[in-house]
């Protein structure tokens, strides 16, 4: 087997850079989507837009003596939205902004003073007080403003490499996109007959909008079958650096155990092939993730993760920071994808193997039980 976790961590990097130096909030992800569209352009990925905005994309073509008929159309997800503020609106002297967070971070966070920065134009300036409404505040620009900016940001690094660390403001979900166009890119180059699709999501922070409105509409085939792509707070038993996360469920829901445990047989053949590749299995309670939007709309859904520090930049002692992740756990995530991409016409046989060996069990625990009376006490 190929050492897909090596190209994907000369792929994953320059992508994550790309992507994570563009600032995105929920409904404001033009920057990024730039983005996206540029790097599959650049393979040769057929991308498309749905009505909501979401991104469509194809990677590798179904070839006859390949696909079987009974193949069910695989979509890996990732979002491009990150935690942050929209203007709602100015004042005449063009040195403050009226501005709403769009995101879950704890209201202990917001302190005045914090540094932010504006766009477009790149206008620095401070949180301000707090102002009616939910999560409202002011954005203070002593320098003054020309025209109206639309979203603004934590003012922190973009994107920093430093080993096998990336810090950043939005590693959540950047680095998951990263993982999903460089996993994309990988099976393309291969070439097996396959195709795999990429779906990616506006407004995930502040409700899964992008999702559920794709979910909820005629776009995604009724037999589809959905694995989201994530950056979770890193929560014991996992840990930072140990490889990509096969994920059992969030806090809202348990994934399609067929499928959780297709990518698991999956991660574990992939283990044993490539040394460099390795996984962990979590529940990771810590948030929820597009998978359970799916689901809700009845699709089949499971999903893969990174695990994340300082998640949604909540740092310590109450403090705005850079987030982190793995370059390692997010080259397996890609990897990942690549390879459950490659395997999606065995995913009706391993994805059922395990009901069968249960179904052998049962009969055979039948069988012999109730020809072997059970001596008295």
């Amino acid at each position: 087997m190929k050492n897909t976790v090596s190209e994907a961590r000369a792929l994953v990097p320059e992508f994550a850079a790309r992507l994570m130096n563009e600032p995105s909030v929920a409904y404001h992800e033009d920057r990024v989507a730039a983005v996206v569209t540029a790097i599959c352009s650049e393979h040769e990925l057929p991308c498309d837009t749905d009505q909501f905005g979401n991104f469509h994309i194809r990677s590798g073509r179904n070839r006859r003596s390949s696909r079987k008929s009974s193949d069910r159309p695989f979509y890996f997800v990732a979002h491009m939205d990150h935690p942050g503020f929209e203007v709602l609106s100015g004042n005449r002297g063009k040195n403050r902004l009226r501005i709403r967070f769009l995101g879950g971070v704890p209201d202990r966070y917001f302190r005045p003073g914090i540094p932010l920065v504006a766009h477009p134009g790149n206008i620095k300036g401070t949180l301000g007080e707090k102002l009616p409404g939910k999560k409202v505040f002011s954005m203070d620009i002593p320098g003054g403003y020309g025209t109206k900016p639309e979203i603004a940001v934590w003012n922190l690094k973009g994107f920093e490499m430093r080993g096998d660390r990336i810090r950043g403001r939005a590693c959540d979900d950047l680095m998951g996109l990263a993982s999903l166009l460089a996993g994309l890119v990988i099976h393309a180059r291969a070439d097996s007959g396959v195709a795999a699709y990429g779906l990616v999501t506006r407004a995930e922070e502040v409700g899964f909008h992008g999702a559920l409105a794709c979910a909820a509409s005629s776009i995604l085939p009724k037999n589809a079958v959905m694995i989201s792509l994530e950056n979770s707070r890193e929560l014991p038993p996992v840990k930072i650096g140990r490889g990509v996360i096969i994920r059992s469920g969030d806090r809202i829901s348990q994934f399609d155990s067929a499928t959780v445990y297709f990518l698991s047989r999956v991660a574990e053949e992939l283990k044993d092939a490539v040394a460099e590749f390795d996984f962990q299995k979590a529940l990771m309670p810590g948030g929820a993730c597009e998978a359970s939007a799916f689901q809700h709309h009845g699709l089949t859904s499971a999903a893969m993760c990174i695990p994340l520090g300082n998640y949604h930049n909540c740092g310590p002692r109450d403090r705005i920071a850079e987030e982190y992740v793995s370059i390692t756990d997010a080259a397996c995530m890609a990897a990942m994808v690549a390879a459950v991409a490659g395997r999606i016409p065995d995913y009706r046989n391993i994805a059922a193997s395990a009901a069968e060996r249960m179904d052998r069990l049962t009969a055979e625990a039948v069988a012999r039980l109730t020809h072997t009376p059970r001596r008295p006490g």
